[in-house]
């Protein structure tokens, strides 16, 4: 009998073009230096622009 397997997913909410946008992610290494501000708490401000997300990760 095969086990099910938990996978790590995320949401990250961003601002596109006064839009806001939902990011997926999933099966990603949750312990990755890139992924500790989405992870930690919401994102505002600069953070919150997709502009700024896709040029920073």
């Amino acid at each position: 009998m095969e086990t099910s397997k938990l996978w790590s997913s995320i949401e990250i909410n961003a601002n596109l073009l006064d839009v806001e946008v939902h990011i997926l992610g999933y099966a990603f290494d949750i312990k990755h230096c890139r992924m500790k501000p989405y992870l930690q708490q919401p994102t505002f401000g600069k953070a919150y622009q997709l502009f700024h997300l896709i040029y920073n990760t």
